[in-house]
């Protein structure tokens, strides 16, 4: 699990839609869908499943987005941390 795949899954529940996450983070969409494969692989399920109107957080998604966020405002906090210390 590293931070971008955090990162691709929070802008994913933020915008509600894969390309629209692509786009707001520059990258292709084959990408997107690549880090949420992984992160799920490490997670051990489905974080997100696709609709008609966009995408929805499935049971396991709803239980791990709080602490994706954390863990994305923890590394934040670091880095800001270390920008400090020098």
């Amino acid at each position: 699990m590293d931070h971008n795949q955090l990162t691709t899954f929070d802008r994913i529940v933020r915008e509600g839609s894969f390309s629209r996450a692509a786009r707001e983070l520059h990258i292709a969409q084959p990408t997107i869908s690549a880090r949420i494969h992984a992160l799920e692989e490490e997670v051990g399920g489905a974080l997100l499943t696709r609709t008609n109107h966009g995408v929805q957080l499935t049971a396991l998604g709803v239980s791990f987005l709080p602490y994706a966020r954390q863990a994305l405002a923890a590394m934040l906090e670091g880095i800001e941390a270390a920008r400090q210390a020098r």
